[in-house]
């Protein structure tokens, strides 16, 4: 992922500041929108110079990059080898972890089975449902992508897997803009089709088909803590705080919910 957004976002940031010849694509989605904004109230704008600005500042912004995505390479392959021997014995011997957990915690036994399974349930939920679906959808996304003969495939794939961990929006972060660009550079029929599929195949078939089927379910996590919970989960843990932060903060949720439940009384 790492690569695809900052290698080829790099290429396709200077693709788009050289594409300026006359019959270029660029060329037209600009003419389309400076002919919007003869209208507005306060005069018109010179987009042609802003995008191309904007370009050549973004290009060189992804090619500083390159170094820092190097030399995270090695420190990323040991945290999937470490993560991944760690979620083996976990898995193997969670029956043992859960009897001491009830031991060792100052918790009522059945307080910490809840806490556990809550622990258990979200973690699934999280790297089945949320990382493997969003996965899917980036493969899906970018099928669509080459059907409609849009540019970076790959980047606008990843970008794709990606912004689906966004809740609420997601996959539309990317994918709308792709068709509206589609039908704005008088691309109609690619346009339409990359509307149609990320609707019915990339959003409809993914979170109705394939999350229902990979985890059984939806969690009960508030949208809102989720989202804190992921980019907070980032900002503190860097990328395993896409599946640490949404599983600590509905850990936390179910020991709140327990103290609700079992300890306080309302008010008669």
């Amino acid at each position: 992922m790492l690569y695809f957004v900052v290698i080829r976002g790099a290429a396709a940031a200077q693709q788009l500041a050289e594409g300026r010849d006359p019959g270029g694509a660029l060329r037209r989605l600009t003419h389309h929108l400076q002919h919007l904004t003869q209208s507005l109230p306060f005069g018109h704008i010179d987009l042609t110079a802003r995008v191309q600005a904007y370009a050549e500042e973004a290009a060189a912004l992804l090619a500083q990059y390159f170094g820092v995505v190097a030399g995270a390479t090695l420190g990323g392959a040991l945290t999937l080898f470490f993560t991944v021997m760690t979620t083996f014995f976990v898995l193997r011997y969670w029956p043992e972890l859960l009897a001491r957990a009830e031991r060792m915690l100052p918790l009522h036994p059945k307080h910490t089975r809840v806490v556990m399974w809550e622990f258990q349930k979200v973690g699934k939920e999280v790297f089945i449902g949320t990382m493997l679906t969003g996965l899917a959808q980036g493969v899906l996304a970018g099928i669509g992508y080459g059907l409609a003969g849009v540019s970076e495939v790959a980047l606008l794939a990843t970008l794709t897997a990606i912004a689906s961990l966004v809740p609420a929006v997601g996959t539309l972060l990317v994918w709308i803009p792709v068709g509206i660009t589609l039908l704005v550079t008088d691309h109609l029929g690619a346009g339409i089709f990359e509307l149609l599929w990320g609707s019915f195949v990339v959003v409809g078939l993914s979170d109705y088909v394939v999350r229902p089927t990979l985890v059984g379910g939806h969690g009960h996590v508030p949208t809102l803590l989720t989202f804190i919970s992921l980019f907070g989960g980032v900002e503190v843990f860097g990328l395993l705080g896409l599946i640490i932060g949404p599983v600590i903060a509905s850990v936390s949720l179910a020991l709140l919910r327990t103290y609700d439940r079992e300890i306080c009384t309302p008010w008669q």
